[in-house]
């Protein structure tokens, strides 16, 4: 079966429980429903078939770390459960880059694309830098005290 005849599938089963609660006596009542549920599909929209981008790979956490674009207990936090560094993106790094000069930054992507780990790294750092400030180990040379990530999330809207 292809995505596409299950999401056939997935709609005729909606439409017929969709259907049992109700029963309409009128024939041309009846025929309106009919057409507003099958021939109009009222109740879902058409199918979105959407292709992630491929992103371009840029850096590991522990290159920019040696480059001193993140703080070295970053990059040891962010790792793969094997161990292994994150692999950042071009658009993570350009944010990256933006919040080391003091700039404001949106990251506006698609799913998958690491928006959030980009103001999470981020953050880190400038935590680690923060204690280095207040007499804790580590730090970056240009943290500055009072920096804030704000890291909102939306709720998916789901439907049959």
């Amino acid at each position: 079966m292809s995505i596409f005849d299950l999401h056939s599938q997935v709609l005729a089963d909606y439409r017929d429980f969709v259907r049992s609660f109700f029963t309409v006596a009128d024939e041309r009542a009846r025929q309106f429903v009919e057409h507003a549920l099958v021939e109009e599909a009222r109740l879902w929209p058409d199918f979105l078939l959407q292709v992630s981008p491929a992103y371009a790979r840029a850096a590991t956490v522990d290159e920019l770390a040696t480059q001193g674009m993140l703080h070295a207990e970053t990059a040891r936090i962010f790792r793969t459960s094997e161990g292994h560094p994150f692999h950042l993106y071009q658009h993570q790094i350009e944010a990256l880059e933006k919040a080391r000069a003091g700039e404001s930054y949106v990251v506006t992507s698609g799913t998958g694309s690491g928006k959030s780990l980009t103001y999470f790294c981020r953050s880190w750092t400038t935590s680690c830098g923060s204690r280095r400030a207040s007499g804790g180990a580590g730090g970056l040379p240009d943290e500055r005290p009072g920096q804030l990530a704000a890291v909102v999330f939306g709720k998916a809207q789901r439907g049959l």
